[in-house]
């Protein structure tokens, strides 16, 4: 059965997404897809957030409507669509059918009016619909059974109903036309009435109801405006007549047929990953872009022993990556809590200084309290003494992931951080600066396919959060071995395309001495 229909405006979305990211996404073959990630990415939170099960996107077909045909003139002053943002609506359309979402674009009309001709069919058989855009056009369709919803308004998105509508412009959506027909439309070349415009035409609404109330109460006007609405009569009500929504247009499916159905999977991830939506894939299809279970061996350092030969293989290695575990993203306000070291793929160490008593018990067996160890690391400055000739070493190459934050929490603890070949987070801004994140999460997806371990898993989320020193130290441990590891994972892959694209001056003497200025700063 048919609870409520969704209604999605693919062109206004499409357009609005064009223009609100202006950084240059591109897929792997270099083609635009910035106003496809805005686009899918309004999409999916419909999805996330409401999960219906009847639902339908709307384009316009390409080509003329009859609108053109009313009025040569409709929408001549409007820029053309702009040829990369034309080029990604096929893209957008693939990725709405393999989502399994009923596609329509239906010649010789506009988005609208097959949004408006289903959501009447729907109202008329005693079901809901919902449209979802951002075209105050729409709003002349809301009743009863018809609202607007606005997505991309806010965290939660905006509601219209009859009332909201009421408050906007004054009059019932009914005569939301009437309004649109005096205010006119500059961007597709709608007319109106001269001289009127948003307070002018809702003052009038309010005071005579609709364009018929307002010209059999002209000569209550008076000056230039009695003029104007005077001699823009028939302008007035051919506005109307361009503005008024179908909705009769004869469609193949009612909203009944409007069914969503299960996506086509290895369809979206080859889809996804051509698009690099690596993070949006993830959430459409959790591990997908995720490598096969793998084993690594990530291990707690606890001994004086144990921790010179650590340092001793770091060593031996001639370079390693490391990261720091700490109570908050504030490196100035930030305690140490564990330091990470990795030299070798699938490995990892980590090194607990700060972490609170309670975090230092663990339980094998949260069914068997014989399984309780209580943990006892090295303390803090002998573990700190140990790995300081190693930190400040020059000759032994350090790489680390937004490398800046970290050399901050070591100079805070006393440590000066010296040989600094490589910053994974800069070398993916370097080799990819249409890129929206470069975080380790989205970087390890890209270029490993490896979801990591989430923060929110250890300490949490909001107002109930805890800090990483009260995070249990054998969870720590995988999670913190894990940044290190794919961490000097990703520097071998960010070495190789810094040669690939004869990066490799500009980010040695240019890039890493920057670390350390906007360090001092």
């Amino acid at each position: 059965m048919v609870d409520k229909l969704f209604l999605i405006d693919g062109m206004a979305f499409a357009f609005r997404a064009y223009y609100a990211i202006r950084a240059a996404l591109t897929d792997h073959a270099g083609n635009p897809t910035n106003a496809v990630y805005g686009f899918i990415r309004v999409l999916l939170k419909v999805l996330r957030e409401h999960n219906p099960s009847h639902i339908a996107v709307v384009f316009d077909a390409p080509g003329k409507n009859f609108r053109d045909d009313l009025y040569p003139e409709y929408k001549a002053t409007r820029r053309e669509t702009p040829p990369d943002l034309k080029a990604q609506f096929p893209v957008m359309q693939d990725l709405v059918k393999t989502l399994g979402i009923p596609l329509l674009v239906v010649p010789g009309v506009e988005a609208d009016d097959v949004m408006g001709t289903l959501a009447r069919r729907a109202a008329e058989k005693g079901l809901d619909s919902v449209l979802v855009t951002g075209d105050k056009d729409l709003l002349q369709l809301v009743g009863p059974r018809i609202s607007v919803f606005d997505p991309s308004k806010g965290d939660d998105g905006v509601w219209m109903g009859p009332e909201e509508v009421r408050e906007r412009f004054g009059t019932d959506p009914e005569h939301v036309v009437d309004a649109l027909a005096l205010i006119g439309d500059a961007a597709d070349n709608i007319p109106g009435v001269r001289g009127i415009g948003d307070k002018t035409a809702r003052k009038l609404l309010e005071q005579y109801g609709s364009l018929e109330g307002l010209y059999e109460h002209l000569d209550e006007l008076k000056g230039k405006q009695k003029e104007r609405v005077a001699e823009d009569r028939d302008q007035a009500f051919f506005s109307r007549e361009l503005v008024t929504i179908k909705t009769d247009v004869p469609l193949d499916l009612g909203p009944e047929d409007c069914t969503r159905a299960a996506p086509d999977e290895q369809a979206l991830i080859k889809a996804f990953e051509a698009l690099q939506f690596h993070s949006l894939l993830e959430e459409l299809v959790p591990g997908a872009s995720a490598l096969q279970a793998e084993s690594h061996d990530y291990q707690l350092v606890l001994t004086r022993e144990r921790l010179e030969g650590v340092i001793e293989e770091m060593r031996a290695s001639g370079a390693f990556a490391v990261d720091t575990e700490t109570t908050s993203v504030d490196p100035m306000r930030a305690t140490l809590v564990g330091v990470s070291l990795s030299c070798r793929a699938a490995t990892g160490y980590y090194i607990p200084v700060g972490h609170t008593e309670e975090s230092l018990t663990i339980m094998r067996d949260p069914d068997d309290l014989t399984t309780v160890e209580r943990i006892h690391p090295l303390p803090r400055e002998e573990a700190l003494t140990l790995l300081k000739p190693l930190l400040e070493d020059e000759r032994v190459g350090k790489v680390g992931h937004n490398i800046k934050y970290d050399l901050l929490v070591f100079r805070r603890a006393g440590i000066q951080l010296r040989g600094i070949i490589m910053d994974t987070m800069v070398a993916s801004y370097l080799t990819d600066p249409s890129r929206l994140r470069h975080n380790l999460d989205e970087v390890s997806l890209q270029y490993l396919r490896r979801k990591l371990i989430p923060i929110s898993e250890l300490i949490g989320k909001g107002s109930k959060a805890i800090t990483f020193d009260q995070v249990p130290v054998d969870r720590a441990c995988e999670y913190a071995g894990e940044d290190a590891d794919i961490t000097w994972r990703l520097s071998e892959i960010f070495q190789a395309k810094l040669r690939e694209r004869e990066l490799t001056p500009l980010f040695s003497k240019v890039e890493l001495p920057l670390i350390h200025v906007l360090a001092r700063m």
